[in-house]
């Protein structure tokens, strides 16, 4: 596994876990709920190419 993918599998494992979501998912409605899912892992994903590309 590359460094990139390392960080983007560390960033969003706690984000896109079933326990997170589950946490977090009465809190918000539906389109909210899925915009907080499309961010994480766009961030994930960004932070993952970050990474990869600087380090």
């Amino acid at each position: 596994m590359s460094e990139g993918a390392a960080m983007a599998f560390l960033v969003s494992g706690g984000v896109v876990s079933i326990w997170g979501a589950m946490a977090i998912a009465p809190v918000l409605k539906l389109k909210p709920f899925m915009l907080y899912l499309l961010l994480a892992v766009l961030g994930s994903l960004g932070a993952g190419y970050a990474f990869g590309w600087i380090g």
